[in-house]
């Protein structure tokens, strides 16, 4: 009120006790404040990015949905800075590999068996390409896709592709022929028959583990803020828990994307709300670990998605046109 008064007025002992009220609200609400570096911003300052795919500890992919493209982004050694950008030019709307011709994008996801980075389109066009040799890349076109109505994620798991499907509700498992990569048979539906969650229309992202305590365990984030969890396809159940009575759960508002972190080190979810700009960090049993705030709340009032480097202690979010990064110790 002060510093209205007196704009050009100037006094450091303010400053000092802004700093401790907020720090004072931040420890009863359970909150981790962190100061947070603009990693990258994309060349087009329209650009949404909407998803991000960590790879390795050298590499980044993004995918901006405004505009349908995908870049590569290489890290330095400490992981806060990126040293070179690439556009993938064979990951964009209207780009012609082996005789397919991309439209618009759905996501992005790292296909670990092949080591490849794969992109789907809303037809079902599958391409991806080798890391190292970004613009090696190869195309085919899914068998049994038009069963499939609005796809919005893909994830793989082993050697098979999994597309979350909010318009069928479903989530379709694409199997290859051998070890070719080939995804030559139509989908299965993953949830079947009295099992499918409710309301897996609001879904907005999942992940499947791949460490020894969560293999083949299936996650599926809601708007709502609720979480299913489910093995073989039996319901598991999953409630979060131990929240701080001052800070709100991911049920009390809405979320809209999660980073399922299955090393084994500090193995939990990162889930991100825009509503309250805060990257909240659960075990994968649920239990509450940390939420995250950044010191210029405004840099997350586009927050999309979130990654994180469990052994550089680094988590990096999406929000607008650029790419932010933090200590997540």
């Amino acid at each position: 009120e002060c510093q209205a008064y007196r704009p050009d007025f100037f006094d450091p002992s303010l400053e000092t006790i802004r700093t401790e009220a907020q720090f004072a609200v931040d420890t009863i609400s359970g909150i981790t404040r962190r100061t947070a570096n603009v990693l990258w911003a994309s060349p087009n300052a329209d650009a949404n990015i909407r998803e991000l795919v960590l790879q390795g500890v050298d590499s980044i992919y993004a995918f901006d949905n405004t505009n349908s493209v995908v870049y590569r982004l290489q890290l330095n050694e400490a992981g806060d800075s990126v040293i070179s950008e690439q556009l993938v030019r064979s990951m964009n709307i209207g780009a012609r590999v082996e005789g397919n011709t991309l439209g618009r994008i759905v996501g992005i996801a790292y296909d670990n068996q092949r080591d490849r980075i794969a992109t789907l389109d809303e037809n079902g066009v599958l391409v991806s390409c080798r890391p190292l040799t970004i613009d090696q890349c190869e195309s085919q076109q899914l068998v049994g896709f038009e069963v499939v109505t609005n796809p919005t994620r893909l994830t793989f798991w082993e050697d098979r592709l999994y597309v979350l499907d909010t318009g069928a509700q479903q989530i379709w498992r694409f199997s290859p022929i051998g070890t070719t990569g080939n995804y030559g048979n139509p989908p299965i539906d993953y949830y079947q028959g009295a099992v499918i969650p409710p309301n897996l229309d609001r879904a907005v992202d999942f992940a499947i583990g791949s460490n020894s305590t969560i293999d083949g365990h299936v996650y599926t984030l809601f708007e709502d803020g609720t979480m299913a969890h489910f093995l073989g396809g039996s319901n598991e159940g999953f409630t979060f828990r131990g929240m701080p009575d001052g800070l709100e759960a991911p049920t009390d508002t809405t979320t809209q994307a999660m980073f399922l972190n299955d090393s084994n080190v500090f193995t939990g979810f990162y889930i991100i709300s825009r509503a309250l700009r805060t990257i909240y960090y659960f075990t994968t049993a649920g239990t509450f670990q940390n939420a995250y705030r950044v010191d210029d709340e405004s840099l997350l009032e586009r927050l999309n998605d979130v990654v994180a480097d469990p052994e550089q202690n680094t988590v990096y979010v999406a929000s607008g046109n650029a790419i932010l990064a933090f200590n997540g110790r």
